[in-house]
């Protein structure tokens, strides 16, 4: 049963979309490295309703049809850039709408036509939510969105001479949120494009102060809370 999830696993869109060695060999490690399907061994209930009922879930939400049809005519008159495959843009989605955060600051997102369209479809459906573009400043988020915050950074955005710049940004975000006692999530799309982006995210992963990180390959996310125990899992989706 393992071998032949594991071989389904690298038929999948992921594995399609790929398009050098390195991320080939990225997503061989990560399926060895693969833990805690369906919440096995987990033993933080916040986890475990994470990992179960939001990364593992594969029920269709009302807007994913409507997106996709979108996304399609769009293509028929434009070259939309898609990076995000289907099924990661529907874990992001599940993500945003399960945190349920006050404020979302993205980094890069607009050059990924699918990508926003999710993020905006579960933001939307998010009363109260405010969205800030890459260059908003911190002063200008909603004066109550002080407890519940979002951050998003697309590494597919970015040359490979401007990512640590880039990521250093989303960085010192994290950090103030967490001295003003913010809780966080950080959605990291792309973690393993090429080398560098790699390396922010393994820096992200090595950081003491946040208590969990999940890397499902081609989206990784990070939670920064007081009441969640530090965790580290790699997760097939």
């Amino acid at each position: 049963l393992e071998i032949y999830y594991f071989l389904r696993r690298f038929s999948s869109i992921q594995f399609k979309t790929m398009k050098t060695i390195y991320q080939y060999g990225q997503y061989w490690k990560h399926l060895n490295q693969s833990r805690h399907r369906k919440g096995h061994g987990v033993h933080s209930p916040f986890v475990f309703d994470l990992i179960t009922n939001v990364v593992e879930e594969n029920n269709p939400y009302y807007c994913y049809d409507n997106i996709e049809s979108s996304l399609q005519e769009k293509n028929r008159h434009s070259d939309a850039n898609n990076t995000l495959s289907p099924e990661y843009a529907r874990l992001l989605f599940r993500l945003l709408y399960f945190w349920k955060p006050d404020c979302s600051k993205s980094f890069g997102l607009s050059d990924d036509v699918r990508a926003k369209k999710y993020v905006e479809a579960a933001l939307k459906a998010i009363e109260g939510c405010k969205c800030e573009d890459d260059e908003v400043s911190d002063a200008q988020c909603h004066p109550q969105s002080k407890q519940h915050r979002v951050l998003l950074w697309n590494a597919a955005s970015f040359h490979s001479d401007e990512l640590e710049s880039s990521f250093e940004c989303v960085n010192k975000q994290l950090k103030k949120n967490h001295e003003d006692g913010v809780q966080t999530m950080l959605i990291v799309l792309h973690p393993y494009l090429n080398p560098t982006a790699a390396k922010c995210w393994t820096h992200c992963v090595s950081n003491q102060e946040i208590a969990l990180c999940l890397d499902c390959f081609g989206l990784a996310f990070a939670v920064d809370a007081p009441f969640l125990p530090f965790f580290r899992s790699k997760l097939s989706v």
